[in-house]
C-alpha cells in the first residue's frame, strides 16, 4: 500500500484525546518509535492506518494540515487523477473492512445463538475515562496452566476443541465445540465472586458467554446469566463484575 500523501497533526490529535503515543501506536498497529517519526513528519501515514483513524475517530479529518486550502493552478492532471486513485483504493479497503465485520458478526450470532451487544457509544474527547488499555497480544497466558490475570480471575488460553486438562472443564464443550479457533483466540476464564476486571479496553472485539454463574457489566450495568453472552466493539470500554462464583468463555476475535 502506497503511503498516504497528506500529513496530520498526530500530536495535537493525542493532545485533544488525552492519548498516549503508545496508545495511538497500538490502535494504527505500529510501533511508537514509527509513530514518532510520523509525528514528527519524517514518515507518512499510510493508506491503511489513515483508513483505521478514520473509521475509529469521527474528527480525525479535521486534524488534516492544510485542511480547506484551494488546488492550485498549478496542479495537474496527473496529481489529480492520482488523488482520485487514492481515493478509490479507500474506499475499497472500507468496504472490505465493513464486509469482514459482518460476516464476523454473522458467523458469531449462528455459532453462540442469542449475543447480546452492548450499544454504549464511545466518547472519544474522553478518552481518559476509557479505563485502561489491555493488549492482550502481548499477554502470555499459558495453555498447560490458569493464569491469575487480575486478583480471583484466572484465565488458560485453549488451543483447540479438544484441549481439556481438568475434568470440571467438560462444562465449557458444548460451546467449544461450535467454535472456530482460525477466526478467534479463546480463553476460558474461572473467577470468585466479588472480582472485578476494572474498567479497560483493547482493539479485539470480544465476546463472553457465561457458562456457569452471573456477572455484570458494569457501565452499562447489564447483568449477563448463565448461557447468556455480551460483545464488546473494538475501543468500547468495559468493566465485569462476578456476582458470583463463575466460568466463562471469553472470545477475541484475530485479525
Amino acid at each position: 500500500m502506497p503511503v498516504n500523501h497528506k500529513k496530520y497533526d498526530l500530536k495535537k490529535l493525542r493532545a485533544d484525546l488525552s492519548m498516549s503515543q503508545q496508545e495511538l501506536a497500538d490502535l494504527i498497529g505500529i510501533k511508537r518509535s514509527r509513530l514518532s517519526r510520523i509525528e514528527n513528519f519524517k514518515e507518512r501515514l499510510s493508506y491503511v492506518q489513515v483508513t483505521i483513524l478514520t473509521q475509529q475517530l469521527d474528527d480525525f479529518g479535521s486534524y488534516e494540515i492544510g485542511i480547506g486550502t484551494e488546488l492550485s493552478e498549478k496542479t495537474t492532471v496527473s496529481e489529480l487523477q492520482s488523488k482520485i486513485e487514492s481515493l478509490r483504493e479507500i474506499i475499497e479497503l472500507k468496504n472490505e473492512i465493513i464486509n469482514s465485520k459482518e460476516e464476523m458478526i454473522n458467523v458469531l450470532q449462528v455459532q453462540l445463538g442469542n449475543v447480546s451487544t452492548v450499544k454504549q457509544p464511545i466518547n472519544y474527547s474522553m478518552m481518559s475515562n476509557k479505563g485502561k488499555f489491555v493488549n492482550w497480544s502481548i499477554i502470555d497466558i499459558p495453555s498447560d496452566s490458569y493464569k491469575e490475570v487480575m486478583p480471583g480471575i484466572f484465565d488458560r488460553l485453549l488451543l483447540d476443541k479438544n484441549d481439556f486438562i481438568e475434568e470440571w472443564e467438560d462444562i465449557f464443550k458444548p460451546i467449544v465445540a461450535n467454535i472456530d479457533f482460525t477466526k478467534f483466540k479463546v480463553l476460558l476464564n474461572y473467577s470468585n465472586k466479588g472480582t472485578v476486571f476494572k474498567t479497560h479496553y483493547h482493539v479485539e472485539p470480544e465476546i463472553i458467554t457465561v457458562i456457569s454463574g452471573v456477572v455484570i457489566e458494569r457501565l452499562s450495568n447489564r447483568i449477563v446469566n448463565e448461557t447468556e453472552s455480551i460483545r464488546f466493539e473494538s475501543l468500547q470500554p468495559h468493566e465485569i463484575e462476578n456476582l458470583s462464583d463463575t466460568k466463562l468463555i471469553i472470545l477475541l476475535a484475530k485479525a
